[in-house]
């Protein structure tokens, strides 16, 4: 782990691109995960005894 994001400063940096880019993809995989095809809805957590209805 570097110093940096030791001490926060990784926290209070500019987004990248490459962030960007990772932060869309990581979500659009949720979406797809996370959807029931039974009846489209998404669970909006991801704990193993939340319930899909």
């Amino acid at each position: 782990m570097s110093d940096r994001s030791r001490n926060g400063d990784d926290l209070n940096r500019q987004s990248t691109e490459e962030d960007l880019i990772r932060l869309q993809a990581t979500t659009l995989l949720y979406y797809l995960h996370e959807s029931n095809p039974a009846n489209g809805l998404i669970r909006d957590k991801t704990n193993p005894s939340a319930s899909w209805t």
